[in-house]
């Protein structure tokens, strides 16, 4: 670990247990994480067509309205730090509009393009009476040494934001606080934080029982470790793995 971040950690107690968390993974076995060149090539392995991926989820492709997406670039390029990528906005948008879905849950937000796909597909449903109910809550920690806390959300416009909850912690408090506030049980999880092998088991293992049958779990970046490719081979839900851009995505249905 840099100086920098550990003096930057030492300056926010609540991030300790984190910090102490992040050295300690450092020791465990490697070679049940795999490497990047590993998990990409199990990725490719699994890979499906996109085009497949929506006929299993039983949706069609909506893209998010341009509009939208023109407007959160413009707010973005104002934005003084790097803060990431995009992910499958028109997957995310697409899910949520097909399936009807209302109460879902994201961890890692950054600029915010995940949660205006799901925000702006809530707001949607709500406007046309197909959902009565919506609810979005976010869990994002802070970049280390970046300052980029104003800036987390800037995609999502003031009018976007009824429905949204941010919670600035690490997932491992974040999401607890989360299922602790949120109502009922959750219809879809869209997963982009903490990229490590036990990070991603860890917020699937907590989460796992508040997904309701039929929901959905998405979780980007899944060729970074072996941490999706764990979680599959535990689980009895089908799943699916499918490239956008440089980067796989992978998706369980929890339809049993």
């Amino acid at each position: 670990m840099k100086a920098r971040t550990f003096i930057w950690y030492m300056q926010r107690p609540i991030f300790w247990p984190y910090m102490v968390e992040e050295l300690a993974r450092k020791l465990k076995s490697k070679a049940l994480v795999g490497t990047r060149d590993e998990a990409t090539e199990w990725c490719k392995q699994c890979e499906s067509p996109r085009d497949d991926v929506f006929e299993w989820l039983k949706i069609s492709s909506i893209s998010i309205p341009e509009k939208l997406k023109s407007e959160a670039a413009a707010r973005v390029a104002r934005v003084p730090i790097e803060m990431g990528t995009e992910g499958d906005l028109d997957m995310i948008y697409s899910i949520i509009m097909g399936a009807r879905f209302a109460n879902c849950l994201e961890s890692g937000v950054s600029y915010g393009w995940s949660s205006l796909a799901i925000l702006s597909a809530l707001e949607k449903l709500k406007v046309t009476g197909e959902i009565q109910f919506a609810q979005c809550t976010s869990v994002d920690m802070p970049y280390p040494n970046r300052n980029n806390e104003p800036y987390v959300g800037v995609c999502v416009a003031k009018q976007h934001r009824t429905d949204w909850r941010l919670i600035r912690y690490p997932d491992r408090w974040g999401l607890r606080t989360a299922l602790n506030v949120i109502d009922g049980q959750l219809d879809f999880y869209h997963y982009d934080s903490d990229k490590t092998f036990w990070g991603r088991l860890f917020a699937w293992n907590l989460v796992r029982d508040r997904l309701k049958i039929g929901s959905i779990f998405m979780m980007d970046d899944i060729h970074d470790n072996f941490g999706f490719k764990q979680i599959v081979r535990e689980v009895s839900y089908d799943w699916r793995v499918y490239k956008h851009g440089q980067k796989y995505i992978g998706i369980i249905k929890l339809d049993q």
